[in-house]
């Protein structure tokens, strides 16, 4: 499915005027072309959303598959979604009469389509698709409807992956260009002068000079058109001020333990102390936790497990355990991709050394399903001293009187 998402990428940037390799993008449409001739309808999990998303892409690149779209569509196995991609795909190659059949007993903002982990859909992206199906069908009526549901999507406050976020900015984009109306809006902060904006473009960003602290914005439309606003705020907490959060993945914990297995830090246990005191070349190993509290698998868990800058990770530093589906080790950081079945847990191990002398930060350690942004965890971050070691005294014999033999 990830290489669909690329290739479409590649097309809309195509479009955008973006200088795209042409020997990449005919390779791609010549891969696809073969997967969506060899695509059967089978009997396990239903993959008719991927062979349509497929068929529509390579459409939207003019190299229409009619023979597999025609195959998908006499299949009778089609989900609601699928069959509203093929219809756009029919409608790119020209068959509106099959874009018509295809559609028949639909209703265009009725998502009854089962979210599915191999497409990283949730509600948002496939009202997305949705959208981008509808605009292709010109059913601008019901297109509407979608876009509202697109609005209340963004505007509640749901954190999104980027899959859903590409979708919905992407048909909404296409959504709002089809229209000419300039924009013309005045908006007022903390009761202040009305400042007014205008553009000829249907989107419109203006930063606020508004302080760190609770504001009031006033909106008003000045134009004929429905406008969609939201305010985003973006900001970095002050080391030392990480909340530890659970939503979830219940469990995520972090054990340092010395070159004996002595527990040096357990992000479980109160340590005591502000600051983590270490030795200067010594070694440690650092286990992290990760367990699935639910009675459902969580798929594509990202463990992002980042260091102090005083500490060095060791040579073959990584025990990866089986079913951690592939790790990333860098300067700073480990990162380990894996799936979590049903009360499953999962240690990764890395072993460090504390290289170098002064204060560091001990960032924290986070977990999350990439695809479920509210499925979640993370550890609160500590200071970290790195000191020398202190060399123990030689023992001094102490000398015999004069005259005295031992």
């Amino acid at each position: 499915m990830g290489s669909i998402y690329a290739g479409h990428f590649l097309i809309e940037a195509q479009k955008q005027g973006y200088s795209v390799p042409l020997g990449l993008l005919t390779s791609w449409q010549a891969y696809q072309a073969k997967q969506a001739q060899d695509w059967t309808a089978g009997s396990g999990e239903d993959t008719s959303s991927t062979q349509a998303y497929r068929l529509y892409v390579l459409a939207v690149a003019g190299k229409p598959q009619l023979g597999a779209m025609n195959r998908l569509r006499e299949s009778g196995k089609a989900n609601p979604q699928a069959r509203w991609l093929l219809a756009a795909g029919y409608l790119l190659a020209g068959q509106a009469e099959a874009a018509q059949q295809t559609t028949q007993g639909l209703v265009a903002t009725e998502l009854n389509t089962a979210l599915s982990e191999q497409t990283f859909s949730q509600k948002l992206g496939q009202l997305g698709l949705q959208l981008e199906t509808l605009l292709a069908l010109k059913k601008v009526q019901d297109a509407e409807l979608v876009v509202q549901q697109i609005a209340a999507e963004l505007g509640a406050g749901t954190a999104h992956n980027t899959h859903d976020l590409s979708w919905a900015l992407l048909s909404v984009a296409h959504y709002l260009s089809s229209s000419q109306q300039p924009l013309a809006v005045q908006y007022t902060l903390d009761q202040g002068t009305a400042t007014p904006l205008n553009s000829a473009q249907p989107l419109l960003s203006q930063l606020l000079n508004a302080q760190d602290a609770a504001f009031q914005l006033a909106l008003r439309n000045e134009g004929d058109r429905k406008l969609y606003a939201s305010v985003t705020q973006r900001g970095i907490a002050p080391a030392g001020n990480e909340q530890a959060e659970a939503s979830g993945i219940d469990h995520l914990q972090a054990v340092l333990l010395d070159k004996q297995g002595n527990t040096v830090w357990d992000t479980t246990a109160a340590t005591g102390t502000s600051t983590l005191p270490l030795q200067q070349g010594q070694d440690y190993t650092l286990n992290v936790t990760v367990t699935n509290p639910g009675t459902a698998a969580i798929k594509n868990v990202a463990l992002s497990t980042l260091l102090p800058s005083g500490m060095e990770i060791g040579t073959a530093s990584t025990d990866k355990p089986a079913g951690i589906t592939y790790q990333d080790v860098r300067d700073d950081r480990v990162l380990s991709y894996f799936d979590l079945a049903a009360g499953e847990t999962k240690t990764v191990k890395v072993k460090l050394n504390a290289a170098f002398l002064g204060e560091f930060y001990f960032p924290a350690i986070s977990g999350e399903a990439m695809y479920q942004p509210a499925v979640r965890a993370r550890t609160a971050g500590l200071a970290v001293k790195i000191m020398k070691v202190v060399p123990a005294l030689p023992l001094t014999p102490t000398p015999l009187p004069q005259g005295e033999m031992g």
